[in-house]
């Protein structure tokens, strides 16, 4: 499978997350919840989960890998793999409360960090990823790579937003 990713791809998902946080900030709320959009966005899931684990059983579901490659590849965003996230994302954004306790325990705060940074978190996890893959196709073929790598770049791209988010309160002005 090719590698790469194609940014002219994914400006649609990026103009769709631009007029989503424009209404979400002049309306309170980006999307509304409805039963039956819980539902197919849930079955949406469901078959992409199952999808996968049909996959690495070695007998996908319903389509080969090239087909799968063709409609749910992320570098190009395939339709199935953008039906796929954004039908996670309406999941999230209805059913996790926003106030819930859990909410303010540090792991949740550091994710919702990098969710504010997201544009920046993306950029430089695009230069993350690369350095994770070269240092796979480069290092000993340990299994403890892959994982190590991946952990830490999620770490850096965690602690770049929680830095982030550090810098934006030192600097902002005190209420009067």
């Amino acid at each position: 499978m090719p590698t790469g990713l194609d940014p002219l791809a994914w400006q649609f998902v990026f103009l769709l997350g631009a007029w989503l946080g424009r209404r979400a900030l002049l309306e309170g709320a980006a999307v509304r919840r409805h039963g039956w959009a819980v539902a197919l966005a849930a079955a949406i899931v469901l078959a992409g989960f199952l999808q996968r684990v049909g996959e690495g059983l070695g007998s996908p579901l319903v389509f080969d890998e090239e087909a799968i490659w063709t409609l749910a590849g992320k570098p190009h965003v395939g339709p199935f793999g953008l039906l796929h996230g954004l039908a996670l994302a309406y999941l999230v954004a209805v059913l996790v409360p926003r106030e819930a306790g859990w909410m303010h325990h540090p792991a949740a705060q550091a994710l919702a960090a990098a969710g504010r940074r997201s544009l920046n978190v993306f950029c430089l996890g695009i230069l993350v990823s690369w350095a994770v893959t070269a240092g796979l196709r480069i290092g000993p073929a340990a299994w403890w790579l892959d994982p190590l790598l991946t952990v830490s770049g999620a770490a850096i791209l965690v602690g770049y937003a929680m830095a982030a988010e550090r810098r934006r309160h030192a600097l902002a002005p005190a209420p009067r």
